[in-house]
This record gives structure tokens, sequence and C-alpha cells, in this order.
């Protein structure tokens, strides 16, 4: 599970399309964009990671008395999707980190 913060094609053919911008302005909005999509992606990234929390939290639980095998296996697949959402969601604020960072250059 990876959201990615890369610079769409919508906004490549808007910044492109004016043949008298210069170099450093339109390297600027390049950066612009890429920070706005990066954030987006954190947001969406956030929504999944705490949706599958509370997925985890909502099932049955190990210990439990009433726990079975296939409790067992339901409870892994939560904790393997949260486990997921939560790598997903670090990756995109280090993209957004990343990306912050060289912007203000």
């Amino acid at each position: 599970m990876s959201i990615e913060c890369k610079f769409p094609s919508s906004n490549e053919s808007f910044l492109s399309s004016d043949p008298h911008a210069g170099g450093r302005e339109m390297a600027e909005r390049t950066s612009v964009a890429d920070l706005h999509n990066c954030e987006q992606a954190v947001m969406a990234a956030a929504r999944k990671e705490r949706a599958a929390r509370a997925a985890l939290r909502k099932g049955i639980k190990p210990r439990q008395p009433s726990w079975t095998e296939s409790d067992r296996e339901a409870y892994e697949a939560r904790l393997a999707h949260w486990q997921a959402a939560s790598r997903a969601l670090v990756d995109a604020l280090n993209r957004l980190r990343r990306t912050g960072e060289r912007v203000s250059r």
C-alpha cells in the first residue's frame, strides 16, 4: 500500500501551457504543486491508517475467552492491514518532509 505524491499529469499540462514562463517560475510552481500533492497523500494515508486501527480495535482480540482459530486468522489480517497502512503513512510523511526541504531551498 503506497500513496505517491508525484506531479499529476493534469497539473503538468497546466504548467507547460505557458511557453513564456521562466524556468525558475515553472520549477517553483512545480515544487508547490508537489508539496500540495504530498500533503494530500498524507491526509489520505492518515484516513486509511485510522480506519485500519479502528477495525483492529473493533474485532475480537487474543486472550478473550471465546477466541478461536478463525478469530486468529481474522485478527492477523486486520493487524497486517493496519501495519501496511501505518507504513504507508510514515512513507507519505517522509516524502512530504523531503519535498518540503526541497521547496524551501
